[in-house]
């Protein structure tokens, strides 16, 4: 601002000193572009300002019971710790809610209330002490879903898989309360697939204990309905194994 106020004083000063109508149009014609080049120029800088002090991206997954929180920055950024903020939708600022270490990318936040939004910012101190910030103009956001009576979260699924098996030994014994489904869930524990011939990846001896079973399991794991079933569980488990909506649908897939 000071040098185009000081170019205006020039340009006038000189304007001053001319006679001719003709130079005086010219002049006053080159101080108008330059004006406008200016404000051109200032009203650039702001905007790239704004993308280079939020290099931290975030997004916020909602879920029954929880948010899940990613975020992810450019590797040169050296992390030394990660601070996670939350901001419930009326609250007039945003409050620290977790210190995280510079290996975590994600954070499951269950202490969020059933059908309230909530606002998240983060922050990220590199090694030599620089403070890089989200969005805090538009900052990233999710609503907190309300537990389904219809569904059981069970703690011990650590995996899609483990929600695969449980799935399919409740169907199991809804037919067949009697045949122990220990070993089956054993032969299943890593060659569970659809469209896939699971037994015959297994000695035949492992199978003989368990063969009046393998047509019934087989039945229900070729069944378009499975993938349906696990499909309805995304939302109470989703978040609980850190998966992203596509990293989710792709692991039902497998």
């Amino acid at each position: 601002v000071e040098e185009l106020l000081a170019s205006i004083s020039f340009y006038l000063e000189i304007e001053s000193r001319l006679s001719d109508s003709f130079m005086r149009r010219i002049l006053k014609y080159i101080l108008t572009k330059a004006i406008l080049v200016f404000c051109f120029i200032g009203a650039a800088e702001p905007q790239e300002d704004i993308i280079l002090s939020f290099p931290i991206d975030v997004s916020v997954y909602d879920g029954q019971g929880s948010l899940l929180v990613t975020w992810s920055y450019p590797d040169s950024i050296v992390a030394q710790n990660i601070k996670v903020f939350v901001q419930k939708f009326g609250q007039p600022e945003f409050e620290l809610l977790s210190v995280l270490t510079s290996n975590h990318s994600n954070y499951l936040d269950t202490s969020c209330e059933p059908n309230e939004r909530y606002f998240y910012k983060i922050e990220v101190e590199d090694i030599f002490g620089k403070i890089f910030n989200s969005d805090t103009q538009r900052p990233s956001f999710g609503t907190c879903a309300a537990m389904e009576d219809s569904l059981t979260f069970d703690e011990k699924i650590q995996s899609v898989l483990d929600l695969v098996q449980l799935h399919i030994q409740d169907e199991f014994k809804a037919v067949d309360s009697y045949t122990n489904f220990q070993p089956i869930k054993q032969l299943l524990k890593s060659n569970i697939g659809m469209n896939h011939n699971w037994f015959e990846q297994f000695p035949l001896e492992l199978l003989k204990p368990s063969a009046s079973s393998v047509e019934a399991i087989d039945d229900i794991i070729q069944n378009e309905k499975l993938f349906n079933s696990i499909m309805e569980y995304e939302s109470l488990y989703r978040n609980h194994l850190f998966l992203s909506p596509d990293a989710w649908l792709k692991n039902v897939e497998q």
